[in-house]
């Protein structure tokens, strides 16, 4: 991808589109036509067509360490479903190092830290989290100073991916790496 973002963008990390900064490295949305954005097509074609039609409506996108995309192929991800059609909740689970906002261009502000925390609120309208991305949904990671495991671990976070099921066609959830 950095090659591509070379070439394409001069290596600018961040660009201007529809007047907004959002991450270059979100080739799916603002080069559709790239390679790269194909193999994610490719991507959400073999999710779609999985075995049997029982394609995952919850995905959980994780990698080893910081750093390794992980993010970047989430928002990638639920840009090229979202593409296809679909009502797509991608949800910033990575509650120590969270990007999304910061790669969709969304100004930071509560998200699902307070959600999870804050027990005694009720869920917000899928309204709420709509992007100015047709079909994109997102909930950003919010801030909290309980440890994240805590708050991921709970029944809150069941419920909350329970309620969102059937109002969304996938649910993409960008996760923390798993050996940090």
């Amino acid at each position: 991808m950095t090659q591509e973002i070379k070439s394409t963008f001069d290596g600018e990390e961040l660009i201007e589109l529809n007047g907004k900064l959002r991450s270059s490295s979100l080739i799916t949305l603002h080069s559709p036509w790239s390679p790269i954005s194909e193999h994610y097509r490719l991507v959400r074609t073999n999710i779609q067509q999985s075995p049997n039609r029982l394609a995952p409506k919850v995905m959980l996108i994780t990698s080893p360490e910081p750093s390794d995309g992980k993010s970047v192929t989430a928002v990638n991800l639920a840009i090229s479903l979202a593409g296809n059609g679909k009502n797509v909740l991608l949800i910033d689970a990575d509650l120590r190092r969270s990007s999304v906002n910061k790669l969709l261009g969304i100004e930071k502000g509560e998200g699902l830290a307070e959600i999870l925390f804050l027990r005694n609120r009720s869920f917000l309208p899928i309204s709420e989290y709509k992007t100015d991305i047709d079909g994109l949904y997102c909930v950003q990671a919010g801030q909290t100073e309980i440890p994240p495991p805590e708050l991921l671990g709970s029944s809150r976070m069941s419920h909350f991916i329970n309620h969102h099921r059937d109002k969304f066609d996938s649910i993409v959830i960008d996760s923390p790496p798993v050996l940090v």
